[in-house]
């Protein structure tokens, strides 16, 4: 039975993560249209456009931000525990202790390395 609960938690955590990158797509939506342009960082939506910034479940931080050349990107570190600027990670969401996730990493980095990219949603096909 323990596997059933962890992947149920594991499905729970991968929904609650998509539910606030949405929360956050919103509001920074909101806030470039108020304002005319996108934020420069998630802090600037606070109060005004959301009560607070979503926690990021792989550290004691919270989701991270950046503005790319298509719009703003909504990310997690990811099980690597390392913050990879952004740069999606098809592996990056599987939750792994972070040593399990540095082992897999050291083996094929160029598939386990990067972060989990929730908004826009990378297309790895």
């Amino acid at each position: 039975m323990t596997p059933v609960f962890h992947s149920i938690y594991t499905m729970a955590d991968s929904i609650n993560l998509r539910k606030d990158a949405t929360i956050v797509a919103i509001a920074l939506e909101q806030y470039r249209r108020t304002l005319g342009d996108w934020p420069g960082s998630l802090d600037e939506l606070v109060p005004n456009f959301m009560a607070s910034i979503p926690a990021d479940p792989f550290d004691d931080g919270s989701l991270k931000y950046l503005v790319g050349s298509d719009g703003p990107v909504i990310y997690s570190i990811g099980t690597d525990r390392n913050d990879d600027g952004g740069r999606a990670s098809k592996y990056a969401k599987n939750w792994n202790t972070a040593e399990k996730s540095a082992e897999l990493e050291k083996q094929t980095p160029e598939v386990y390395d990067g972060d989990w990219v929730v908004y826009p949603a990378p297309d790895f096909n």
